[in-house]
């Protein structure tokens, strides 16, 4: 079996098969020094993959008819900023914090002292059956109030597999947004059809 090559990045995270950017989401995880594991959360999902990929990209399902109603009172997607780069999408909200989806099977979610890292992995070669781990890192200021609103995250990633569960055709990339909150699934799709 062949050695893994690891880098570790100047954010804190170790990668393999990707390079980091000089970019302003690597600033700020770099700029977090205190962070300690707390726990982790696993699960796993019959359905694809590539389609639970492409709801991450997503940001037209924070609506009052989407996935994620109860997320309409707290994000306002009026006001979400986003980048990218080549395998890579950053989704800034409006309370201070990001979603980050590097390409395939990594999500990060930060808040000032607040940390969680989801990987994604796929069961077999086939597009459906992932496993999943969400990892939570937090700053000891962080109130327990704080932690326990931050960790609502493994609540809306669990609707997520269940939205995604009810897919049961194949994975299709996106081919034009209807919406700016949709860029994304264009930019993920355009990285598979790449990489198919």
């Amino acid at each position: 079996m062949g050695k893994k090559t690891l880098n570790l990045g100047r954010s804190g995270l170790l990668f393999e098969h990707f390079n980091e950017p000089d970019h302003l989401w690597v600033d700020i995880l770099a700029s977090e020094k205190y962070l300690i594991y707390s726990g982790s959360r696993v699960g796993e999902s019959k359905g694809s993959w590539l389609w639970m990929m492409d709801t991450e990209a997503d940001l037209l399902h924070i609506r009052k008819n989407g996935i994620h109603p109860s997320l309409v009172d707290i994000f306002d997607t009026s006001q979400i900023e986003l980048a990218q780069g080549d395998d890579w999408i950053l989704q800034i909200h409006n309370r201070g914090g990001f979603w980050l989806f590097i390409y395939p099977y990594t999500f990060i979610e930060w808040m000032s002292g607040c940390l969680s890292l989801n990987y994604t992995v796929p069961k077999n070669d086939t597009e459906f059956g992932f496993d999943y781990i969400t990892q939570f890192f937090y700053d000891p200021s962080v109130s327990t109030k704080d932690r326990e609103e931050f960790e609502m995250i493994d609540l809306t990633f669990r609707e997520d597999i269940k939205a995604v569960e009810n897919q049961v055709g194949p994975y299709f990339p996106l081919m034009k947004s209807s919406s700016r909150l949709e860029d994304q699934c264009v930019h993920f799709g355009n990285w598979y059809k790449e990489m198919s």
